[in-house]
């Protein structure tokens, strides 16, 4: 989800600041509001011209149905003026246009700031806020448990943690995930796949 353009207007420090807290570069926020900038302008002439040109085809009715000629001067400044406003628009679309790419673009690029209560840094700054169960207290695995170092009865094992279970069971590919997505992000596989496809159907049914 990337950052709204009404709330980068009105808290451009916060942005700044979230983006600096992720990492990013904070310029990503000085030219979207550049953009924006500058898109607002040129819809403020653009709308200008169309004003005056449909104010000049409006007029030049006005003197024929009065009995000017079609080619009388004035009808034909008239004229002038509304095709030289059209000419200006057309290139003020074009460059509205390209901007609203570039805009999307950068706003995409944005992160979102971050809750007041999460901190800073990479994963040495996180906090544990509450843990659910019981950690079991035996010193040696049982059959069949997976992530031990040793056979089941045996001594001197670790327990691991769920991304080198997650490998041991042959359901997630970490080294892949961080190839493609950067690091945290596995790529499941096998029963794994299952798994996650699973339980995005659970979420979508309940």
């Amino acid at each position: 989800m990337s950052v709204g353009l009404q709330r980068l207007r009105d808290d451009p420090d916060r942005i700044r600041q979230g983006a600096l807290d992720k990492g990013e570069d904070p310029a990503l926020i000085d030219r979207a509001l550049e953009l924006d900038g500058e898109r607002r302008r040129l819809l403020a002439e653009s709308e200008g011209l169309k004003a005056e040109r449909n104010t000049a085809s409006r007029r030049v009715g006005e003197s024929i149905k009065g009995g000017a000629s079609p080619d009388a001067p004035e009808v034909a400044a008239l004229r002038a003026a509304s095709t030289m406003a059209g000419e200006r628009i057309a290139i003020l679309d074009a460059r509205l246009a390209e901007i609203g790419v570039q805009l999307e673009d950068q706003l995409l690029r944005i992160p979102n700031p971050a809750a007041p209560d999460v901190p800073v840094g990479g994963e040495e700054a996180n906090v544990t806020v509450r843990t659910w169960g019981e950690i079991l207290a035996r010193d040696v695995p049982a059959e069949g448990e997976v992530g031990a170092d040793a056979a089941a009865g045996g001594t001197g094992w670790t327990r691991r943690p769920h991304w080198e279970l997650g490998e041991a069971l042959d359901i997630l590919d970490n080294a892949r995930g961080a190839k493609i997505a950067g690091s945290g992000f596995p790529v499941y596989k096998g029963m794994g796949s299952a798994l996650q496809r699973g339980l995005i159907n659970w979420f979508l049914d309940v």
